[in-house]
């Protein structure tokens, strides 16, 4: 192996499975649990406790029943379903998480502030999870561009900015347009939609420029799932989706287990279509948005070095040879259900994602277009050891493009690409590796295929 080769970790944490909607040279990133986030931040304390309780005598309900109507994502156990205050340990929770209770006792009209939409263009003043000794509130400056759907009912935003960190997308930064829309973006997003939805006295706002019978645009329908009765109370269109944006508070601040972080509550959240507004589902089926994952930063691994070094060594082989077939890098996406992968795609429909990291090989998933209809609440069903379907021409859930695929399983050892058919590309596997490869594919491999499996991939010997 040459001596000066530089060591990239591929072993990725995660911090969001996000929305990615390209508009111009802008690469705007949407997550549900930041929009459940903002929502929570633009509402009274006095909102956000009624819903904790309806939720948990909700969830209450249908443990009496026994209804199999809602197959529940995020699970309460005994103590959560029994606690007499689920809202004051929300509260504490939210303190213990971000060292303030900003986030659950910020009123709307302090939340968002200086709120005013000037013809395509939405702005406020949005606080910040300010922590214990700020005397002065923080808050961040908020802008977005075009909030409304068009005339047919599309989603045309072209920007938005905020001052907070979680703001960029520092890592995955295709130009300086990459930006999430953080739950700064999502709290005056939503605030701005209910106000103009329901304009009231006491939650003004300023609106200079807009025509007549414009419709404002939200990515997902926590917000307008709600709507006023006869007597002004808000209550749940749907109860399920209702119970659902507060089981990820539940989970999120109470549960917090490996699960529930905001990529897991995320990847959990895209299977149920009731979360998606009708103009996003539209911008999906048209091919304007795909998932991503947003990284946090690489994986700690506490393997030996030679190991590392030499993973590294066999994805610079991978990545030379995917880039002289025309494959270029888009990313990262999920794959197997939970495993981080980095994404090449070719102009044809053609991808290749290199699955890396953690204790396992490497492994190469091969994806061609299958052009059937898109399913956002589609999810990967099958062995969660790649080993088992090695070589196997299968029809598999891509979560990047969130539809159905052509699919073959390789590894670099002797890696496979459409352009190549049958015939593999050699590459030069380090022996650190490929006695570690090859004890991964006998212990995975299905019965009876562990000899052709090694022959497959080129690990039937050591050197």
């Amino acid at each position: 192996m040459p001596p000066d080769i530089e060591i990239e970790p591929l072993g990725y944490t995660p911090r969001a499975l996000a929305l990615l909607y390209q508009t111009g040279d802008s690469f705007i990133y949407m997550s549900p649990m930041r929009d459940i986030l903002g929502g929570m931040l633009a509402r009274s304390p006095a909102v956000i406790g009624n819903r904790l309780r309806s939720t948990q005598n909700y969830r209450n309900w249908l443990r009496k029943e026994g209804s199999r109507s809602y197959n529940p994502l995020f699970i309460w156990d005994d103590a959560m379903l029994s606690e007499p205050d689920i809202a004051g340990a929300v509260r504490e929770a939210v303190k213990k998480s971000e060292g303030a209770y900003t986030l659950y006792d910020a009123y709307p009209n302090k939340a968002v502030r200086k709120l005013k939409a000037k013809g395509p263009v939405l702005d406020a003043e949005v606080k910040a999870k300010s922590r214990p000794g700020h005397v002065i509130p923080a808050y961040h400056i908020v802008n977005l561009t075009s909030p409304y759907l068009s005339e047919k009912g599309e989603m045309q935003l072209t920007s938005l900015t905020c001052s907070c960190p979680d703001h960029v997308i520092d890592s995955e930064k295709r130009s300086s347009k990459a930006i999430m829309r953080c739950m700064h973006v999502a709290a005056m997003h939503q605030e701005f939609a209910g106000r103009f939805k329901y304009p009231s006295e006491d939650r003004p706002l300023s609106i200079k420029g807009e025509p007549a019978g414009k419709a404002v645009f939200l990515p997902f329908t926590f917000t307008y799932n709600f709507e006023p009765d006869e007597e002004g109370c808000f209550g749940p269109k749907n109860k399920h989706l209702a119970a659902l944006e507060y089981d990820a508070i539940i989970a999120y601040y109470l549960r917090g287990g490996d699960d529930d972080t905001q990529f897991g509550i995320d990847r959990r959240l895209y299977r149920i279509m009731a979360i998606y507004s009708d103009a996003l589902k539209n911008a999906i089926k048209e091919g304007e948005i795909r998932r991503e994952v947003v990284g946090q930063r690489p994986e700690n691994s506490d393997r030996p070095h030679s190991e590392l070094r030499a993973e590294g060594y066999v994805f610079k082989q991978v990545a030379r040879r995917l880039r002289d077939n025309g494959y270029q890098p888009e990313g990262r996406c999920l794959e197997f259900g939970s495993r981080v992968a980095l994404r090449y795609e070719k102009g044809n429909g053609n991808a290749v994602n290199v699955v890396a990291g953690g204790d396992g090989p490497m492994f190469l998933v091969v994806r061609r277009a299958v052009g059937r209809a898109t399913m956002p609440e589609g999810a990967y069903h099958g062995p969660s050891n790649p080993a088992r379907i090695l070589g196997t021409n299968l029809i598999s859930y891509d979560d990047r493009t969130m539809q159905d695929t052509f699919t073959r399983i390789e590894m670099p050892s002797a890696m496979r690409l459409p352009e190549t058919g049958k015939k593999h590309i050699p590459i030069n596997v380090p022996d650190v590796l490929r006695a570690k490869w090859r004890k991964a594919v006998q212990e995975g491999s299905a019965r009876g295929s562990v000899t052709a499996n090694l022959k497959y991939t080129r690990l039937n010997y050591c050197r």
